[in-house]
């Protein structure tokens, strides 16, 4: 279990801390009633990422057996950026169903993205149907919460790289959406 006393070396009184843990109550919220029905599940981007075929997709659906996403944000099985497989292989609801665990996850500094920007490409896919969309998908909460999200890592991130490439972000398109 995650030590909430202390994240990412931060005490729970520091307004950084204290930032994302009503962030993270707000993803909960927000995202609480997307559900993984009729999408492509972890499991099943490994096969797709393989070229596996139809057959090989729908046995390794039955493999994921978490019935809501919250289930992965603690599950030590559940990698959000694997070697293999990953986001880069769901559809619009599979992308629905992880993004939020890997949210949380990062938040809490248990996140184990190998590309700084990754999660960032991921979430933008997420918001706008894609990396030339410019118009939200999402509802105006998960919106907002996304917004949050890249304005937290924009002005809390310490490695000078990653945090150019989120404030880039919040600055080039981001802002809009916080409340």
């Amino acid at each position: 279990m995650i030590d909430f006393v202390r994240i990412a070396g931060r005490p729970m009184n520091h307004p950084i801390t204290q930032a994302r843990e009503q962030l993270i109550a707000e993803i909960r919220t927000a995202f609480d009633k997307v559900s993984r029905t009729n999408a492509v599940s972890w499991s099943e981007a490994v096969v797709i990422d393989g070229y596996g075929s139809d057959e090989d997709r729908a046995a390794a659906r039955v493999l994921d057996r978490d019935t809501h996403w919250s289930q992965l944000i603690d599950d030590p099985n559940w990698h959000a950026f694997p070697g293999t497989g990953g986001f880069v292989f769901l559809d619009t609801g599979g992308l629905r169903y992880y993004l939020p665990p890997a949210l949380i996850r990062h938040l809490r500094g248990t996140i184990e993205e190998w590309y700084p920007g990754h999660l960032l490409g991921e979430i933008e896919r997420c918001a706008f149907g894609g990396s030339d969309g410019n118009q939200p998908v999402l509802s105006k909460p998960r919106m907002t919460c996304l917004a949050k999200f890249v304005h937290l890592l924009a002005h809390s991130t310490e490695e000078a790289d990653c945090a150019s490439v989120w404030r880039t972000a919040l600055d080039n398109r981001w802002y809009k959406y916080l409340e």
